[in-house]
């Protein structure tokens, strides 16, 4: 179980503070992920951040720390706790990084083809 915090008569940009949240880890070695709301202006924010070493990839550690910020900019609450690399993720940076690679070279490699072909 995490610690939950409410906020309330602040006027915080929200999505500011999800973007910060997620700088600070990154400056401080954490591997980074960031799902919102879709809609405008979001309601929601959820960053799942890991720390990166080869001894937590051979071991396969998949803790992470989960962080979810949800309201709006006079009423919201963040929520803190820890969870698996991964899961909860509506759209994560890291599990859509790997079809647009895909992509990538694979048009790369039409683009190769035909122009060895002219």
């Amino acid at each position: 179980m995490g610690k939950n915090q409410k906020f309330t008569g602040l006027n915080t940009d929200i999505e500011r503070l999800a973007n910060r949240i997620e700088t600070y880890l990154q400056e401080n070695g954490f591997e980074v992920a960031l799902s919102k709301d879709p809609t405008a202006p979001p309601s929601w924010f959820f960053i799942q951040a890991r720390k990166v070493s080869a001894l937590r990839t051979v071991a396969g550690a998949r803790r992470s720390t989960d962080i979810t910020i949800k309201g709006a900019p006079e009423n919201f609450e963040v929520s803190v706790g820890t969870g698996e690399w991964g899961k909860n993720l509506v759209s994560s940076a890291p599990l859509f990084i790997v079809p647009v690679v895909g992509i990538g070279v694979t048009l790369a490699k039409l683009y190769t083809a035909k122009r060895f072909e002219d």
